[in-house]
């Protein structure tokens, strides 16, 4: 088990990956995200812009 901090749960056991590759090795960087937590982020990757992202927010969509 891996040790990870997340933003809700604070310090939690994940699991280890259950691959290996001999010349790239894994690793858990991070805890798993909270639902929409990178819903923004995302979205502006695809070519949303804010006033696009608030109609979503206002619409109830996202």
């Amino acid at each position: 088990m891996t040790k990870a901090v997340h933003s809700v749960e604070g310090e939690i056991d994940l699991p280890g990956i259950p691959f290996r590759f001999s010349d790239s090795p894994a690793a858990i960087r991070r805890a798993p995200p909270t639902l929409g937590e990178h819903t923004e982020e995302v979205l502006r990757e695809i070519g949303k812009t804010d006033a696009e992202i608030n109609a979503l927010r206002d619409s109830g969509a996202i």
